[in-house]
């Protein structure tokens, strides 16, 4: 009975420790999936100049060019143009600080499936002159429907106050809702326009094949771009690089809390078990049992327990992670609260090989170290007395 609550205690406590590590890394991946497809890409080529905060001030020469050179790399899966301006979007009700991304909309759909996250209305149809995607949260703030008249206001090429009026062709809504806030989308054309440019842009965005292959697309872009500023997407998003790091070190922490909590209750079983047995192992000790064998003994007796407890606790959790990796764990009611971080309600377990070898590893150092205590306690027994101990 004893060895069996033990070996449940592992198990309870490793499959705690994996599928709260899995639910953790599918929700993360996931984040920074939808970041890259919604919004980021894999890669962005801007002008050496190009400031984020005020990016109208800079554009890409010959971007059409190597828009189309970007294009026929097979690596790259889409890839796109955009102009985009910082300014004011303003209705009858209300107005709001926006980032206006001039797209050409058939390339924009491959890269972010723009059309897709159209929940009202239609994607730059049924308006012929200056249609507009605005997000679901920024329409309840204008308090603007399809067909409402917004005013877009920025600064020209050349510093001067510009603005136009535009109509409400869709409204989209993406798993971040502080994107839909601060988002709003036209075609380049009618932003050039307005700015007083013709072809002119001011970002490429590519999506790959692979992500593995980052590095490698990076460099065959700056050779395409010589003196551009290519960055890939763990450059444009620190944050993102972080969270991922972060999130290493956090579920190292927490699983060694957990083996931690496993090592004092293994202690205290096994101290038990010999405290329980002094006169079996006085009578071992007396007929020739030596120290070493004593020791490897209780040491091998705790490692079997953790060879038992260690496999059933990762194989359960991995059934749980397979099982909520295809039908996703629904946290729907605190939707509001994921949105607003930008993070999924629904949310996908995932781990890698790896990491179940890596825990499988630390669970037998964890057995081993927890034995040395109570196994020295035995090697301090008297045969003599242990004998006659009753």
């Amino acid at each position: 009975m004893r060895s069996l609550i033990v070996i449940m205690s592992i198990a309870i406590g490793l499959f705690a420790g994996v599928f709260y590590t899995a639910f953790s890394w599918g929700m993360i991946e996931d984040h920074i999936e939808s970041s890259i497809s919604e919004n980021l890409s894999h890669i962005q080529v801007h002008d050496s100049a190009y400031d984020k905060t005020q990016p109208n001030n800079s554009f890409i020469r010959d971007g059409k060019k190597i828009l189309e050179q970007v294009s026929d790399n097979k690596r790259i899966e889409a890839s796109t143009g955009r102009s985009l301006v910082s300014g004011m979007v303003s209705s009858a009700n209300a107005g709001s600080g926006v980032l206006v991304s001039g797209i050409i909309p058939e390339r924009e759909m491959a890269v972010t499936g723009l059309k897709s996250k159209i929940v009202d209305g239609d994607y730059f149809e049924g308006v012929k002159t200056n249609p507009v995607l605005i997000g679901k949260k920024l329409a309840e703030k204008l308090k603007v429907a399809l067909k409402s008249k917004i005013v877009l206001t920025f600064q020209d090429a050349n510093g001067e106050i510009t603005a136009g009026a535009f109509r409400v062709t869709g409204i989209y809504k993406t798993r971040n809702s502080r994107m839909d806030e601060t988002n709003v989308y036209v075609r380049m054309e009618d932003v050039n326009r307005l700015m007083g440019f013709e072809n002119e842009m001011n970002e490429i965005a590519m999506l790959l094949n692979d992500n593995n292959q980052l590095e490698e697309v990076k460099g065959e872009i700056i050779a395409i771009a010589p003196g551009m500023k290519v960055e890939t997407w763990k450059q444009l998003s620190t944050e993102l690089e972080y969270l991922v790091s972060m999130f290493r070190q956090y579920t190292y922490i927490f699983i060694v809390i957990i083996l931690l909590a496993l090592i004092f209750g293994i202690v205290n079983t096994m101290l038990m078990t010999v405290l329980e047995r002094v006169r079996e192992l006085g009578m071992l000790m007396a007929i020739g049992l030596n120290k070493t064998k004593l020791f490897l003994m209780i040491v091998l007796e705790t490692i079997f327990l953790a060879l038992v407890g260690g496999p059933l606790g990762i194989l359960i959790a991995h059934a749980f992670i397979v099982y909520y990796g295809k039908t996703g764990v629904d946290l729907s009611m605190f939707s509001q609260a994921y949105e607003e971080l930008g993070f999924s309600s629904i949310i996908y377990p995932k781990l890698e090989w790896y990491f179940y070898v890596e825990i499988g590893m630390m669970t037998v150092i964890a057995a081993i170290v927890s034995a040395i205590f109570p196994a020295r306690k035995a090697l301090q027994l008297n045969p003599s007395e242990a004998i006659r101990k009753i």
